[in-house]
């Protein structure tokens, strides 16, 4: 492990299976952050955990979805008990929407596209929201 910028520290990353988050999750361990990664998809999640195991760094592969406040409190008491607390946060989990032309032809006739537009934004500020509070909530002050 080369010793880097995040050397002795803990990063979460959530929507690290695959893509951008994935990517953020292996320059965090390059710089030598111990990594928890967080996604919907278990089998993404590890192989991206045993990709930074090889680097030489340590990885917790956590199958969250963290629109869900339960799992989300309980995925972060967890990386805060085998890794330590997170001092670095990157939220890269969203939700994907389907593209294909019939989808999109269904939503545009079935149902007023505010709705679903809508579902999609409350849904990540949810996921945000809940693993902020989560994180805050483990800070201490710092003054006296």
């Amino acid at each position: 492990m080369s010793t880097g910028e995040f050397e002795g520290r803990v990063a979460l990353v959530t929507g690290a299976g695959r893509g951008i988050g994935r990517d953020i999750a292996l320059g965090l361990s390059d710089a030598g952050a111990r990594v928890a990664v967080l996604a919907r998809t278990a089998t993404q999640l590890d192989e991206v955990a045993r990709e930074i195991g090889e680097r030489g760094a340590t990885a917790l592969a956590l199958e969250v979805d963290i629109g869900d406040a339960s799992m989300t409190e309980q995925a972060l008491a967890r990386v805060s008990s085998e890794l330590g607390p997170a001092r670095a946060l990157h939220r890269d989990a969203r939700e994907r929407l389907a593209y294909h032309p019939r989808a999109v032809r269904e939503r545009a006739l079935g149902a007023p596209s505010h709705g679903w537009q809508r579902a999609d934004l409350g849904r990540r500020l949810t996921a945000t929201t809940l693993t902020l509070k989560s994180k805050l909530r483990q800070r201490r002050p710092t003054w006296p």
